[in-house]
Protein backbone atom coordinates (compact mmCIF):
# COMPACT_ATOMS: atom_id res chain seq x y z
CA UNK A 1 0.00 0.00 0.00
CA UNK A 2 1.47 3.63 -0.80
CA UNK A 3 2.07 5.83 1.66
CA UNK A 4 0.74 9.71 1.64
CA UNK A 5 3.87 11.08 0.71
CA UNK A 6 4.25 8.60 -2.23
CA UNK A 7 0.82 9.23 -3.39
CA UNK A 8 2.05 12.96 -3.16
CA UNK A 9 4.95 12.34 -4.94
CA UNK A 10 3.74 10.54 -8.10
CA UNK A 11 0.56 12.85 -8.39
CA UNK A 12 3.30 15.91 -8.75
CA UNK A 13 5.26 13.56 -11.63
CA UNK A 14 2.17 12.81 -13.22
CA UNK A 15 0.87 16.38 -13.16
CA UNK A 16 4.46 17.85 -14.56
CA UNK A 17 4.63 14.86 -17.09
CA UNK A 18 7.06 13.09 -15.93
CA UNK A 19 7.85 9.30 -16.00
CA UNK A 20 6.76 8.21 -12.95
CA UNK A 21 10.03 5.30 -12.32
CA UNK A 22 11.44 4.55 -8.89
CA UNK A 23 14.07 2.88 -6.75
CA UNK A 24 13.77 0.99 -3.34
CA UNK A 25 16.76 2.07 -1.02
CA UNK A 26 17.03 -1.47 0.75
CA UNK A 27 19.94 -2.30 2.87
CA UNK A 28 20.65 -4.90 5.27
CA UNK A 29 22.73 -3.76 8.63
CA UNK A 30 23.07 -7.37 10.00
CA UNK A 31 19.85 -8.67 10.80
CA UNK A 32 18.06 -5.16 10.58
CA UNK A 33 16.43 -4.80 6.74
CA UNK A 34 15.84 -0.91 5.61
CA UNK A 35 14.05 -0.50 3.18
CA UNK A 36 12.58 3.03 1.70
CA UNK A 37 11.30 4.06 -1.49
CA UNK A 38 12.09 7.10 -3.43
CA UNK A 39 10.35 8.59 -6.15
CA UNK A 40 12.82 9.50 -8.89
CA UNK A 41 11.76 12.49 -11.51
CA UNK A 42 14.58 10.89 -14.42
CA UNK A 43 17.00 14.05 -15.49
CA UNK A 44 15.26 17.58 -15.53
CA UNK A 45 16.41 20.74 -16.29
CA UNK A 46 14.39 23.55 -14.59
CA UNK A 47 16.05 26.08 -17.35
CA UNK A 48 14.41 24.41 -20.10
CA UNK A 49 10.27 24.91 -18.54
CA UNK A 50 8.67 27.57 -19.69
CA UNK A 51 5.29 26.52 -18.28
CA UNK A 52 5.08 28.31 -15.00
CA UNK A 53 2.91 25.75 -13.61
CA UNK A 54 4.73 22.96 -14.28
CA UNK A 55 7.96 25.15 -13.24
CA UNK A 56 6.23 24.73 -9.81
CA UNK A 57 5.64 21.91 -9.74
CA UNK A 58 8.70 20.55 -10.77
CA UNK A 59 10.03 22.88 -7.72
CA UNK A 60 7.49 21.05 -5.48
CA UNK A 61 8.51 17.88 -6.44
CA UNK A 62 12.56 18.58 -5.91
CA UNK A 63 11.46 19.75 -2.63
CA UNK A 64 9.46 16.38 -1.86
CA UNK A 65 12.11 14.31 -2.92
CA UNK A 66 15.03 15.87 -0.85
CA UNK A 67 12.55 15.63 2.18
CA UNK A 68 12.35 12.16 1.46
CA UNK A 69 15.80 11.54 1.09
CA UNK A 70 16.33 13.39 4.54
CA UNK A 71 14.02 10.85 6.00
CA UNK A 72 16.00 8.18 4.53
CA UNK A 73 19.03 9.63 5.98
CA UNK A 74 18.10 9.92 9.65
CA UNK A 75 16.35 6.29 9.66
CA UNK A 76 20.01 5.03 8.37
CA UNK A 77 22.04 7.16 10.63
CA UNK A 78 19.79 5.83 13.51
CA UNK A 79 20.30 2.26 12.70
CA UNK A 80 23.73 2.40 12.55
CA UNK A 81 24.53 4.51 15.34
CA UNK A 82 22.69 1.27 17.28
CA UNK A 83 26.30 -0.61 16.57
CA UNK A 84 29.20 0.66 17.74
CA UNK A 85 31.64 -0.66 14.82
CA UNK A 86 29.08 -0.31 12.21
CA UNK A 87 28.85 3.99 13.70
CA UNK A 88 32.49 3.90 13.41
CA UNK A 89 33.12 2.28 10.21
CA UNK A 90 30.61 4.57 8.82
CA UNK A 91 32.54 7.76 10.02
CA UNK A 92 35.44 6.23 8.74
CA UNK A 93 34.23 5.52 5.05
CA UNK A 94 32.79 8.72 4.97
CA UNK A 95 36.08 10.72 5.52
CA UNK A 96 37.24 9.78 2.11
CA UNK A 97 36.95 12.36 -0.77
CA UNK A 98 33.67 11.46 -2.95
CA UNK A 99 31.96 8.38 -0.92
CA UNK A 100 29.22 10.18 0.58
CA UNK A 101 26.43 8.44 3.05
CA UNK A 102 24.52 6.17 0.04
CA UNK A 103 27.93 4.34 -0.91
CA UNK A 104 29.04 3.59 2.54
CA UNK A 105 25.75 2.23 3.45
CA UNK A 106 25.58 0.24 0.57
CA UNK A 107 29.71 -1.22 1.54
CA UNK A 108 28.78 -1.54 4.66
CA UNK A 109 25.36 -3.38 4.15
CA UNK A 110 27.13 -5.86 0.81
CA UNK A 111 30.07 -6.71 3.55
CA UNK A 112 28.42 -6.68 6.30
CA UNK A 113 29.66 -4.02 7.91
CA UNK A 114 33.35 -4.68 5.69
CA UNK A 115 33.73 -7.92 7.57
CA UNK A 116 33.73 -10.26 4.23
CA UNK A 117 36.11 -8.85 2.47
CA UNK A 118 40.06 -9.55 3.16
CA UNK A 119 41.18 -6.72 0.77
CA UNK A 120 39.96 -3.68 -1.80
CA UNK A 121 40.80 -5.91 -4.66
CA UNK A 122 38.39 -8.55 -3.49
CA UNK A 123 35.56 -5.91 -3.07
CA UNK A 124 36.29 -4.17 -6.47
CA UNK A 125 36.16 -8.01 -8.07
CA UNK A 126 32.65 -8.00 -6.28
CA UNK A 127 31.02 -5.27 -7.86
CA UNK A 128 33.11 -5.62 -11.65
CA UNK A 129 35.23 -2.60 -11.67
CA UNK A 130 38.34 -5.13 -11.19
CA UNK A 131 40.77 -5.06 -14.28
CA UNK A 132 41.02 -8.64 -15.67
CA UNK A 133 43.80 -8.65 -18.39
CA UNK A 134 43.06 -11.23 -21.32
CA UNK A 135 46.04 -13.81 -22.91
CA UNK A 136 45.85 -16.50 -24.74
CA UNK A 137 49.22 -18.44 -25.24
CA UNK A 138 51.82 -16.03 -26.20
CA UNK A 139 50.59 -13.93 -29.07
CA UNK A 140 47.46 -12.87 -28.07
CA UNK A 141 46.84 -10.34 -25.91
CA UNK A 142 44.41 -8.26 -25.13
CA UNK A 143 42.86 -5.29 -23.26
CA UNK A 144 41.99 -5.88 -19.40
CA UNK A 145 38.31 -6.21 -19.37
CA UNK A 146 35.97 -6.09 -15.97
CA UNK A 147 33.95 -8.74 -15.09
CA UNK A 148 30.35 -8.42 -16.01
CA UNK A 149 28.38 -10.70 -13.83
CA UNK A 150 29.03 -8.59 -10.68
CA UNK A 151 26.65 -6.16 -8.77
CA UNK A 152 26.04 -3.50 -11.19
CA UNK A 153 23.64 -1.77 -8.32
CA UNK A 154 26.68 -1.80 -6.14
CA UNK A 155 28.87 -0.25 -8.64
CA UNK A 156 26.13 2.19 -10.23
CA UNK A 157 26.34 3.69 -6.63
CA UNK A 158 30.20 3.66 -6.32
CA UNK A 159 30.23 5.96 -9.62
CA UNK A 160 28.45 8.06 -7.97
CA UNK A 161 31.35 9.37 -6.10
CA UNK A 162 33.51 9.74 -9.01
CA UNK A 163 33.32 13.13 -9.54
CA UNK A 164 32.98 14.36 -6.42
CA UNK A 165 36.15 13.03 -5.98
CA UNK A 166 37.62 14.44 -9.39
CA UNK A 167 36.37 17.71 -8.19
CA UNK A 168 37.38 17.98 -5.08
CA UNK A 169 40.32 15.38 -4.67
CA UNK A 170 43.82 17.21 -5.68
CA UNK A 171 45.41 14.04 -6.06
CA UNK A 172 42.44 12.24 -7.70
CA UNK A 173 42.01 15.62 -10.21
CA UNK A 174 45.47 15.39 -10.55
CA UNK A 175 45.77 11.61 -12.05
CA UNK A 176 42.44 12.34 -14.03
CA UNK A 177 43.72 15.60 -16.10
CA UNK A 178 47.38 13.46 -16.75
CA UNK A 179 45.80 10.37 -17.35
CA UNK A 180 43.45 12.31 -19.86
CA UNK A 181 46.05 14.10 -21.18
CA UNK A 182 47.94 10.60 -22.26
CA UNK A 183 44.88 10.07 -24.30
CA UNK A 184 43.72 7.48 -22.03
CA UNK A 185 39.94 6.45 -22.54
CA UNK A 186 37.83 8.68 -20.30
CA UNK A 187 35.81 5.09 -19.27
CA UNK A 188 39.21 3.32 -18.35
CA UNK A 189 39.88 6.76 -16.47
CA UNK A 190 36.73 6.39 -14.78
CA UNK A 191 37.20 3.20 -13.29
CA UNK A 192 40.42 3.13 -12.17
CA UNK A 193 38.72 6.00 -9.89
CA UNK A 194 36.39 3.76 -8.71
CA UNK A 195 39.25 1.81 -7.69
CA UNK A 196 41.17 4.28 -5.91
CA UNK A 197 38.17 5.19 -3.89
CA UNK A 198 37.46 1.65 -3.10
CA UNK A 199 41.04 0.92 -2.10
CA UNK A 200 41.30 4.51 -0.10
CA UNK A 201 38.27 2.91 2.06
CA UNK A 202 39.30 -0.37 2.85
CA UNK A 203 42.45 0.97 4.15
CA UNK A 204 40.68 3.74 6.21
CA UNK A 205 38.48 0.62 7.79
CA UNK A 206 42.24 -1.58 8.33
CA UNK A 207 43.82 0.72 9.92
CA UNK A 208 41.18 2.42 11.82
CA UNK A 209 41.94 6.28 11.72
CA UNK A 210 40.25 8.66 9.21
CA UNK A 211 41.60 9.25 5.51
CA UNK A 212 43.64 12.19 5.26
CA UNK A 213 43.88 14.47 2.19
CA UNK A 214 46.74 15.12 0.27
CA UNK A 215 48.14 17.32 -2.53
CA UNK A 216 50.46 15.36 -4.10
CA UNK A 217 50.08 13.13 -7.15
CA UNK A 218 49.13 10.07 -7.37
Amino acid sequence: MQSEREKELLEALHQAGLPQNNFSLTLKFNDVVLEERVFSANKFSLETVSNTRTHFLMNDLIRLITEEYANIQKIADEKIKTDKEMDKNNKLAQSVIGVGPIITWYMIAYTNNFSSVKNSRQFANYIGIAPHPYESGTSIKRNAKTNKMANQQVKAIVSNGIQSAIQYDPQIQAYYVRKISEGKPEGVVYNNVKNKLISRVISTITRGTPYVKLNSYV
